[in-house]
């Protein structure tokens, strides 16, 4: 004899997931939708207070005077090049090293790895102002080198 279940007990488990995995979207989806919507405000509406999510007024020609009153374009093609040099480095560097510490046996390996996990361990904020210095040392100030080097040697 075959028991009969209903939809409720069959699906119930999935329908609260469901909800629950709806209501996490919308949650972590609403700051890109208000950054979205308030890119169409002007420039008095983006100031009040209290805030309102949907423009009074649309001004899609925020969109053109972004282009044209600040090299905006500019400041795209750099964060590419910045991008794709830093993930580059990052991912060819990580190779180099995780295979040589996966493949060979060699003296002092250890201290080393665990030297190498220490230092990813560090916070940014502590290293900061020394990599400031050091790199002011070394006449990198001003320059785009310690945005892309340290990438290429493990950060």
């Amino acid at each position: 004899m075959t028991r009969k279940t209903s939809w409720l007990q069959r699906y119930g488990n999935r329908i609260i997931l469901f909800i629950l995995m709806l209501g996490l979207a919308v949650l972590f989806a609403t700051p890109f939708i208000w950054s979205v919507l308030s890119s169409f405000k002007g420039e008095n509406e983006i100031m009040r207070l209290p805030p309102t999510l949907i423009p009074e007024a649309w001004h899609p020609e925020n969109y053109v005077r972004v282009f044209t009153e600040a090299p905006f374009a500019t400041y795209i093609l750099n964060t590419v090049k910045l991008v794709v040099l830093n993930v580059l480095g990052g991912v060819l560097s990580a190779a180099v090293v995780g295979y040589g510490f996966a493949r060979f046996r060699w003296p002092g390996r250890e201290f080393f790895f665990i030297l190498a996990m220490g230092t990813m361990m560090l916070p940014r904020e502590v290293t900061t102002i020394p990599s400031y210095i050091f790199f002011s040392k070394i006449g990198w100030i001003d320059t785009v080198y310690p945005l892309v080097v340290p990438a290429w040697f493990g950060g």
